[in-house]
């Protein structure tokens, strides 16, 4: 896909990512600590994008992570590999 968006600070999301793919899919990657791409990189699948972080007050590292087809949020267990 394509890194299409990329902010410090997004909604409570903190260092966020997003990556267009084809057929309308995108992928959001939020609470990041560092950030390994820019807008306009075209990513291959597998690569490291990120490093999970903290955001906003919540203290815990994690991962925020979504599908949308469009608008439209999807369930991530429907795409990914298990």
């Amino acid at each position: 896909g394509k890194v299409v968006f990329y902010s410090d600070d997004f909604l409570d999301l903190g260092k966020t990512i997003i990556i267009e793919h084809p057929e309308g899919f995108w992928t959001v990657y939020g609470r990041n600590q560092d950030v390994y791409v820019n807008p306009g990189d075209v990513i291959a699948k597998g690569a490291v994008i990120a490093k999970a972080g903290q955001a906003g007050r919540d203290k815990n590292v994690y991962l925020h992570f979504e599908i949308r087809k469009g608008s439209k949020s999807e369930n991530p267990l429907f795409y990914l590999p298990r």
